[in-house]
């Protein structure tokens, strides 16, 4: 008998990926019970880089709670296995299988599962989670060829957390590399350009999902990754009446063309303006047709994400607060910080997604009577939390709460020169943020 993550016992692979493999398994405290286990492949768990995302963003994409996406109930690091993500099981064929099948789907049928597609992404995007990978293998049709048939958003356990900008030590020391994450047939521009990426990858990765459906064909069906990643880049998609595809509305096919514009502007700002364009464009409201039961019922949204900063003012009156705020992406906001921090020369203390923590040494006069005397000077530290938060992952807008303290809770000998040493680091932090 194998077990995983010492709860979970293995009844057998699934299927096998990019990522690694999918195995079935029980809980041993509910054996009635059928779960998935994702086990990532062992050379990508093995970088640090992998390991640091998979412990990152499990703990966020966990409070995914939506009819329409399947739910991470488990993770961790299995002695042997590695990474494991363990998820509900939904009972299905992928998308990827439908379209073997039955290359073109019936519009009535699209544009359901469009429905049941903003939904789960509009959900996701609130509470600020991008999939970054999404594409016919991630979509599990559920009750497939029937009246009730609906889908499910798979493998969010790896996406990016994004109200949460995380500034790592590498990028901020400039020595950290692009990434490009995601499928190379279903992947963004702005993935492959190196931008910092928002919800509206997700929007051109659903495009492209249409596009299939609708057409029955890849805009980009090149035979290597290199040649559909390049026309991703540059090229235009095809018309439908260049794949002799000629009974769909045009407006639709003006839609799904938005949906793959290069550039993230251009495209329907978010999930649930997408679903409202398509609704227009086939002549009935997807949106409200596919709302979940659970959520007619329960009339009310998922939450967004937490805010990060405490309505009440600390207790410590050693600490000084501020809050500032910047216009510009993650990217360069990585540049500016780490700017400030090496021309401070601060020591970085800790990173996580939000959150960055810095030390600050300043050489003050001592203030003994023989210190005086001899003009001598002593090192005096100031500890820094800068919480980050981005209210709409659409927007470039950035929320910067900066909270001052004593280097280990000791009280300054020199109170006033301690404040102004505060106010002057704010201030400097400031000019590298305009």
């Amino acid at each position: 008998m194998t077990m995983l993550l010492g709860r979970y016992e293995s009844l057998g692979v699934l299927g096998r990926g990019s990522m690694g493999e999918a195995r079935a398994a029980r809980p041993v405290d509910d054996p009635a019970t059928t779960v998935v286990v994702k086990i990532l492949r062992p050379d990508l768990a093995d970088t640090p880089r992998a390991r640091q995302f998979f412990e990152r963003e499990t703990q966020y994409t966990a409070r995914l709670n939506h009819p329409y996406i399947v739910r991470l109930l488990d993770s961790g690091i299995d002695e042997l296995a590695g990474p494991c993500l363990v998820l509900e099981f939904v009972p299905g064929s992928t998308l990827e299988q439908i379209l073997r099948r039955e290359p073109m789907l019936a519009l009535p049928r699209v544009a359901r599962l469009a429905g049941c597609l903003c939904h789960g992404l509009e959900a996701a995007h609130s509470s600020g989670v991008f999939h970054r990978d999404l594409k016919p293998g991630n979509l599990m049709i559920v009750n497939a060829g029937t009246p009730t048939e609906f889908l499910k958003i798979m493998d969010f356990g790896l996406a990016q957390l994004a109200s949460k900008p995380f500034l790592s030590r590498e990028s901020l020391s400039g020595i950290d590399q692009i990434v490009a994450q995601g499928t190379p047939a279903y992947i963004s521009p702005d993935q492959l350009r190196g931008d910092d990426v928002d919800s509206r990858a997700d929007i051109y990765a659903t495009g492209v999902i249409l596009y299939e459906m609708l057409t029955g064909a890849h805009p980009f069906p090149y035979p290597t990754s290199e040649a559909v990643m390049n026309a991703h880049l540059r090229e235009r998609p095809p018309r439908f009446a260049e794949r002799n595809v000629r009974h769909l509305p045009a407006a639709l096919e003006t839609v799904v063309l938005r949906c793959l514009a290069k550039y993230a502007p251009e495209r329907p700002a978010s999930a649930r303006e997408l679903a409202i364009e398509l609704s227009r464009a086939v002549g009935f409201d997807i949106w409200e047709t596919m709302i979940p039961l659970e959520e007619r019922e329960a009339q009310a949204a998922l939450p967004v994400a937490e805010d990060v900063f405490p309505d009440t003012p600390p207790l410590d009156p050693w600490h000084v607060v501020h809050r500032a705020e910047a216009w510009m992406p993650d990217r360069i906001a990585v540049l500016k910080l780490g700017g400030f921090l090496k021309d401070q020369q601060a020591d970085l203390l800790h990173t996580e997604p939000g959150l960055l923590q810095a030390r600050f040494h300043v050489n003050v006069p001592a203030t003994s009577f023989f210190g005086r005397l001899f003009k001598a000077t002593r090192r005096e530290g100031v500890d820094l939390d800068v919480h980050l938060d981005r209210p709409n992952p659409t927007e470039n807008r950035l929320i910067l709460s900066l909270n001052f303290r004593p280097t280990g809770g000791k009280i300054p000998d020199d109170r006033a020169g301690y404040f102004r040493r505060c106010e002057h680091l704010f201030d400097e932090i400031r000019k590298y943020l305009m």
